[in-house]
């Protein structure tokens, strides 16, 4: 099986850099109800949602936090700060992907599989300037 190229000792996680957050999670950020949230998620201005599970919608949090900065002061954010990552967070991330396919019916990925996303990853962060934390 080829596998996908990796960089020697570069480990960028994923898990501080992209994460889903619910109206629940977005609600208690802001200090207003779920329905609150669910009203304002439908505004034009709001981010579109990621995707949509059992228990509602999700949304990438930066992408909230980003409308929240705009929302409250009406102008746009500066860019976040880049966090560190490690190699387990994107590992966490892989498998996360993978389970998405999954439960869509689009493709079952094999852990083999899994280990070559998490390389792509791992180069994509670093290509676009994610600093890399060393483990150890």
């Amino acid at each position: 099986m080829r596998r996908a190229p990796t960089l020697d000792g570069a480990a960028p996680a994923l898990g501080e850099f992209l994460r889903l957050v619910g109206a629940w999670e977005i609600a208690t950020r802001l200090g207003l109800s779920r329905q609150r949230i669910q009203q304002l998620s439908d505004r034009d201005d709001f981010p579109a949602p990621f995707g949509e599970l059992k228990m509602g919608r999700v949304w990438w949090e930066h992408e909230v936090e980003e409308w929240i900065h705009e929302w409250r002061t009406g102008e746009m954010p500066r860019p976040s700060t880049v966090h560190e990552c490690d190699r387990d967070a994107i590992r966490s991330l892989a498998e996360r992907i993978a389970d998405y396919f999954a439960e869509r019916g689009y493709a079952f990925v094999e852990d083999d599989q899994i280990d070559v996303l998490t390389d792509f990853l791992q180069l994509f962060l670093t290509a676009i300037g994610t600093p890399v934390r060393h483990p150890g």
